[in-house]
C-alpha cells in the first residue's frame, strides 16, 4: 500500500514515475518498493487507443490492458496484473482528471475478458471489497467441497487471455490454494515438516508456493503449487540451491497429483 492520501495529485505521468521508482512510461508498470503495482489511467486515450476506461456501476473499475506488441499478447505488463494476488503485489490506480492525475486507492482484480483482438480488459474491484479475510474465507469454503479437486482443474488457466472468456482471478486463486491445503495435510509437501502453530479455526498452517513463478509466467495450475511451511517457502524464494530444490519439489507434487488423479 502507498503511503499517500486517497486524492493525491499529480502534475504528470512523470512525476509518478519519479514518486515510486518505475520504470517505463506504460499504463502498467513495476514500482520499485515490494509488491506494488502502478496503474495509470489516462481517459483521453480514448480516441486514439480505443481503450475505455471507466468506473462502473456496480463499483468496480474497468481497465483496458496493455495492447499485443508485435504480434505477441504477452509482450506487455498485463502478467502483473493478471498475477498479481497470488504474487502478494497490491495494484494502485492514479487516475487522470482534467490536467492532473489523481491516486485514487488500492484496487483487486476481480475478472478478466479476452477481446477479439488480442486485447485484454480487467475487471478491478476496491481493495476493501476483496481483502484478505474474505480470500481467506473463500479458501476455508472451497476447502470444504467434495468436489475440490475437480473445480481446481476446471479453474487452472494457463494463459487466461488466450482462452477468450471471463475469468475470475480471485475465485481461481481461492479454489488452487485451498486444494494444495487439502492435499498437504498437516504436513509441509517439501520435506513432510509439521505445520508450525494451529489457527483459531483449528486448521494448519502452512503457505502455498508456486514452483514457477507466476510472475514469470508460470501457470496457477495444481501441478505448480505446493503447501509449505514456512521455512521451506523461504528457503525455496531465497536459498542459495532454490533452482534445484524447487525442481525437486516439481517432481513431489507432479508424483502426488498423479497419483491421486489414478486413485481418484
Amino acid at each position: 500500500m502507498l503511503g499517500i492520501e486517497i486524492g493525491t495529485a499529480y502534475l504528470s505521468r512523470m512525476a509518478i514515475r519519479a514518486d515510486f521508482d518505475c520504470h517505463n512510461r506504460w499504463g502498467i508498470d513495476r514500482s520499485g518498493e515490494d509488491h506494488i503495482i502502478i496503474l495509470v489511467s489516462d481517459p483521453s486515450k480514448v480516441r486514439r487507443h480505443r481503450y475505455r476506461d471507466a468506473l462502473m456501476a456496480d463499483g468496480r473499475f474497468r481497465f483496458y490492458g496493455q495492447a499485443p506488441r508485435d504480434g505477441d499478447p504477452n509482450a506487455n505488463n498485463n502478467h502483473m496484473v493478471r498475477n498479481h494476488i497470488e504474487g502478494g503485489d497490491s495494484l494502485e490506480l492514479f487516475i487522470k482528471e482534467g490536467e492532473i492525475y489523481v491516486y485514487r486507492g488500492e484496487w483487486v482484480l476481480d475478472e478478466e475478458n479476452a477481446l477479439r483482438n488480442g486485447q485484454v480488459v480487467f475487471y478491478l474491484r476496491r481493495h476493501e471489497m476483496n481483502g484478505q479475510a474474505i480470500f481467506d474465507q473463500a479458501v476455508e469454503e472451497f476447502r470444504n467441497d467434495p468436489d475440490l479437486r475437480e473445480l481446481a482443474y476446471q479453474a487452472a488457466d494457463e494463459n487466461p487471455a488466450r482462452r477468450g472468456r471471463a475469468t475470475s482471478v480471485f475465485r481461481r486463486s481461492a479454489i488452487i490454494v485451498a486444494h494444495a491445503l487439502n492435499r498437504a495435510g498437516d504436513e509441509c509437501e517439501y520435506r513432510e515438516c509439521e505445520a508450525p502453530f494451529e489457527k483459531p479455526d483449528e486448521t494448519k498452517y502452512l503457505e502455498v508456493h508456486h514452483i514457477d513463478r507466476l510472475a514469470d509466467g508460470g501457470p496457477d495450475h495444481p501441478m505448480n503449487v505446493a503447501a509449505l511451511c514456512p521455512n521451506c517457502h523461504k528457503e525455496l524464494h531465497f536459498g542459495t540451491e532454490r533452482v534445484r530444490k524447487n525442481a525437486e519439489l516439481r517432481g513431489i507434487i507432479q508424483t502426488r497429483e498423479r497419483n491421486d488423479l489414478r486413485d481418484g
